[in-house]
């Protein structure tokens, strides 16, 4: 799996049709990770240079994982700490988010966007990753 990051806005804007399409077909897709709910988010919500939208293609080319993230910064016990989290997470106006990942391609997928935050994590970059659904095979 190949993973490339997404920071720009146009980029994003032109992701609208393949990124439906993983929707439909993912285990986990909801209104709430479909492309015309997150790019309405990001116009609303979404600070300039914060956007970091992971792509995971396999050796064909085909996108097969999306981690729709943003980066922030979070204040916890008295200090500032870098932070990845869901696109529209922390506006109390969306539920159900998760990576969007092509059935049956979740670990290839989970294990090349680990494999690409790797050097964030150690870092010292904190993931938070708030209203993903019981069911999500992110999970495991």
């Amino acid at each position: 799996m190949k993973v490339i990051e997404i920071r720009s806005e146009e980029q994003f804007g032109g992701l609208r049709d393949q990124w439906n399409a993983l929707v439909a077909d993912s285990v986990t897709g909801s209104t709430f990770v479909t492309w015309e709910w997150l790019s309405a988010w990001w116009k609303a919500y979404g600070t300039p240079g914060e956007l970091r939208i992971l792509l995971a293609q396999d050796e064909a080319g085909v996108l097969r994982g999306i981690a729709p993230l943003r980066l922030q910064t979070v204040r916890r016990y008295g200090l500032n700490y870098r932070a990845l989290a869901f696109a529209g997470d922390g506006s109390n106006d969306s539920d159900y988010l998760d990576f969007i990942i092509a059935d049956g391609a979740e670990t290839p997928v989970l294990e090349a966007f680990w494999r690409h935050l790797h050097n964030e994590l150690a870092g010292g970059t904190l993931l938070l990753f708030n209203e993903v659904p019981e069911a999500s095979p992110s999970l495991a």
